[in-house]
């Protein structure tokens, strides 16, 4: 993946994160008919600006929705990224479903999104590359270790370099990772030690409070075919 991928994929999920931000801080609030005419322009904006880096992985699927969120119906959608864009946009059609992020659907949905993230980012074997169809069988399958990395450093680096945001020099807590990559806090612990392969979590403190943390990032986003590429 290269630089400008890169940044890309890291705008979505930005925009991905904030909608979040505003469900879990709204989400109590009631919900009305007309949030469902409403419309997130960047939210949008952000998977057209992947889209195309995603052709690759198109596949028309059916996306189921949790019953209890009044103003989601199930749809279609032709990545896993477009059908994360789809559920969040607007995030305000969410409003009074404040569960609806810790759900079984849109937990699967953001794996699936996870997962093609970490499909884009790894090598491909050269008789793909020569147009050969493999079988599942013999097939590379990005490993947990690797996917969780990619959305580690994603996360990391919108949390670290959004300027105008006292927060960003604050370091990020295992279970606020946690919540956002929907996973366990032993594999977000594996994770920093694949970026900070010398001491995990220590070592991104360490960067953080010596002003150092920013070219790290930086280094790790111009490599990070090579991180994600790592296989169990």
């Amino acid at each position: 993946m290269n630089p400008e991928m890169s940044d890309a994929f890291g705008a979505f999920w930005s925009e991905v994160e904030q909608a979040e931000r505003f469900i879990e801080e709204y989400g109590h609030t009631g919900w009305c008919p007309a949030y469902r005419d409403l419309r997130s322009g960047p939210l949008e904006r952000a998977y057209e600006g992947i889209r195309t880096h995603l052709d690759a992985l198109v596949r028309l699927r059916f996306v189921r929705t949790p019953v209890a969120v009044q103003g989601l119906n199930p749809y279609r959608a032709e990545t896993a990224h477009q059908a994360l864009m789809y559920f969040l946009n607007p995030p305000q059609n969410l409003l009074g479903s404040p569960g609806v992020l810790g759900s079984p659907e849109y937990r699967s949905l953001k794996r699936d999104a996870q997962d093609e993230l970490a499909r884009l980012d790894s090598p491909r074997p050269k008789a793909a590359r020569r147009g050969r169809r493999l079988s599942a069988k013999k097939g590379p399958r990005p490993s947990h270790k690797s996917i969780d990395a990619a959305m580690l450093l994603l996360i990391l680096r919108n949390h670290h370099s959004t300027r105008n945001r006292d927060s960003a020099a604050e370091p990020l807590l295992q279970k606020q990772i946690a919540k956002e990559m929907g996973v366990d806090q032993s594999r977000v612990s594996r994770a920093f030690k694949v970026l900070f392969p010398e001491h995990g979590m220590s070592e991104y403190h360490a960067l953080l409070q010596s002003g150092r943390l920013r070219g790290y990032l930086t280094r790790c986003d111009n490599g990070l075919t090579e991180v994600t590429a790592i296989d169990e």
